[in-house]
C-alpha cells in the first residue's frame, strides 16, 4: 500500500507528493542534481545528472557535505551511502568492504543490485555477501574522463533503489575488467549499465593520488531539507512521506487503551503510538494528527499490553516503537516495532516476534539498552545463585529492514558479571534505556 510512482518527487514531513515537474527540476538543480526525460522503445525514464561533487539521490548517509575540488581532495566525516569515501577524487576499496561487512542489510541490498544486472560477469555466478571482498578486489579505481550514463543504485527502505543517472566528468569510480563503472566511490553505490542498453566501457583517467588536506566541515548552504532525495542537510528524511491513511477510527469496543509519543513519519514532530485490546486481541497502531496510518496485531504473553513510546534504534527516522507485551512477578516483557513501507511491523528475532524480559529477581537479571549512536540494541541476560552476583552475557543486535518482517541480527556477545553493589553497571543489567525512553508503564 502507498507505493509511490517513480516519477513523483516527495515532500518530507507530510503524506503528499510533488506533482509539478518544473518545480521539481528547480529543486533538484539547487542540490547539484539535474533531471531530464529520455524516451526509448520501452518506456519514458527520468535521467538524473549528478555532478562529481554532489551526493546524488537517496544516499546511505544523510549528513551534509561540502564539495571539494578534484585537484585537492579533502576527506569528509563518516562513510557515505554504502561505505563510500565521501571524497570525489578518491576510491577506498578496503574501507568499502569493511563498511559493508559491518552493515549486513546494506551489504545484502548492494549484492542484490549487482545480481539484477545480467552483464555482471562474476565468475562465481550469483554474487553473495561473502563474495564482496573478492569482487571489489577485482575492480580498478578510475576517474571518469567524460560524462557517463549509468543505472545508479541508491538505498531506501532496506532495498537498493535504481535510477538513471548521468555521472559527470571527474567522478571517481571502480570499474571492472571491461572498463564498465561498477561502484561510485564517493558513496559506494552499485552501478550498472544504463537502462535501454549501451553504456559499456567508459572513458577513464588514472585516479590521482590524494593529498592530505583539512577535514571539511559540512555546510547547509544550498541544501533543500524539504526534498528527501537531496539529503543535503538537515534531519534525515522519512522513508514514508507518501503513505496514505489506512485505518478507520479505533473501534468503540476497544478497552485498555494506552498512548505514548512516537515520531511515526520522521518529520521531527511527535505523533502517537496507541495500544488497545478488542476482545482477547491486542493491537498497536501508528497515528499522525489523530489519523491511523498502520496497525499490527501484537504477540506477547500478556495479560496486559501498554504503549511505551518511540525511540531511534537505528538512527533513521521514523522512530521505532516500544511496547510492553507482558509482565511477571519481577519482570516486564517488552517488544520493538518499526513503521516502514507504510506498515507497522513487530520486529522478529530468530523467526519469531522479538520479546525481551526486563527486571531483576533473586535468581535472574535482564535488561535492554540502545547502544552506539542509535545503531542497535544491547540485551543483558544473567542469572544468580545468591541474589548478589549475576553472571551471563550481553548480546548486540542491529535492525535489518531488508527482511519481512524486519528483524534483529545478532552482532556479538560478551560475558557479564555484576554484583548488586556495582552501581550503574548493575542498574544497566536489569533496566530498559533506549534514546529518551527509560520507564516501562
Amino acid at each position: 500500500a502507498g507505493v509511490e510512482p517513480a516519477d513523483e518527487r516527495r515532500r518530507r514531513g507530510g503524506f503528499w507528493v510533488w506533482r509539478v515537474l518544473p518545480l521539481t527540476l528547480v529543486l533538484l538543480l539547487g542540490a547539484g542534481v539535474g533531471a531530464f526525460v529520455l524516451a526509448d522503445d520501452n518506456a519514458t525514464r527520468e535521467v538524473f545528472v549528478e555532478a562529481a561533487n554532489a551526493v546524488g539521490l537517496d544516499p546511505f548517509t544523510t549528513a551534509g557535505i561540502a564539495p571539494t575540488a578534484l585537484t585537492s581532495p579533502a576527506p569528509s566525516p563518516g562513510p557515505g551511502l554504502y561505505g563510500g569515501t565521501r571524497d570525489n577524487g578518491v576510491c577506498a576499496p578496503e574501507a568499502l568492504v569493511a563498511f559493508l561487512t559491518a552493515n549486513p542489510a546494506k551489504a545484502a541490498a548492494w549484492v542484490a543490485a549487482f545480481n539484477a544486472d545480467p552483464t555482471l560477469g562474476w565468475s562465481g555466478g550469483a554474487l553473495t555477501v561473502s563474495d564482496i571482498k573478492a569482487y571489489v578486489g577485482g575492480l580498478t579505481p578510475a576517474i571518469l574522463a567524460a560524462d557517463t550514463r549509468v543505472t545508479n543504485n541508491g538505498f531506501k527502505g532496506g532495498k537498493a533503489t535504481p535510477r538513471q543517472s548521468l555521472l559527470k566528468k571527474g567522478t571517481a569510480v571502480l570499474v571492472d575488467d571491461k572498463g564498465t563503472p561498477r561502484v561510485r566511490c564517493f558513496c559506494g553505490n552499485p552501478l550498472q549499465p544504463p537502462a535501454g542498453g549501451g553504456g559499456g566501457g567508459a572513458s577513464l583517467e588514472p585516479t590521482p593520488s590524494p593529498t592530505p588536506s583539512p577535514t571539511v566541515t559540512p555546510s547547509p548552504e544550498g541544501c533543500i531539507p524539504d526534498l528527501p532525495e537531496t539529503d543535503g542537510c538537515g534531519p534525515p528524511p522519512s522513508d514514508e512521506p507518501s503513505c496514505e491513511p489506512q485505518l478507520t477510527e479505533v473501534p468503540s469496543s476497544a478497552t485498555d487503551v494506552t498512548t505514548a509519543p512516537m515520531d511515526v513519519n520522521g518529520d521531527g514532530t511527535p505523533d502517537v503510538l496507541r495500544v488497545y485490546r478488542v476482545g482477547t486481541t491486542w493491537y498497536a497502531r501508528a497515528e499522525v494528527a489523530g489519523v491511523g496510518f498502520a496497525e499490527v496485531v501484537l504477540t506477547g504473553p500478556g495479560p496486559s499490553m501498554t504503549a511505551i513510546g518511540g525511540a531511534t534504534v537505528d538512527g533513521i527516522p521514523p522512530e521505532e516503537a516500544w511496547v510492553k507485551v507482558g509482565s511477571g512477578s519481577a519482570t516486564d516483557i517488552i517488544s520493538v516495532l518499526v513503521y516502514r513501507d507504510c506498515m507497522l511491523w513487530q520486529v522478529a528475532l530468530n523467526g519469531s516476534p522479538a520479546m525481551f524480559p526486563v527486571g531483576a529477581s533473586a535468581t535472574a537479571a535482564d535488561g535492554v539498552a540502545c547502544f552506539g549512536f542509535d545503531t542497535g540494541i544491547e540485551v543483558f541476560t544473567t542469572t544468580s545463585n545468591d541474589g548478589v552476583t549475576y553472571t551471563g552475557s550481553s548480546s548486540l543486535y542491529t535492525l535489518n529492514l531488508g527482511t519481512t518482517p524486519p528483524s534483529l541480527v545478532l552482532g556479538s556477545t560478551a560475558a557479564q558479571s555484576q554484583t548488586t553493589a556495582d552501581g550503574a553497571s548493575w542498574t544497566a543489567l536489569h533496566t530498559f534505556n533506549c534514546d529518551s525512553l527509560s520507564a516501562i508503564p
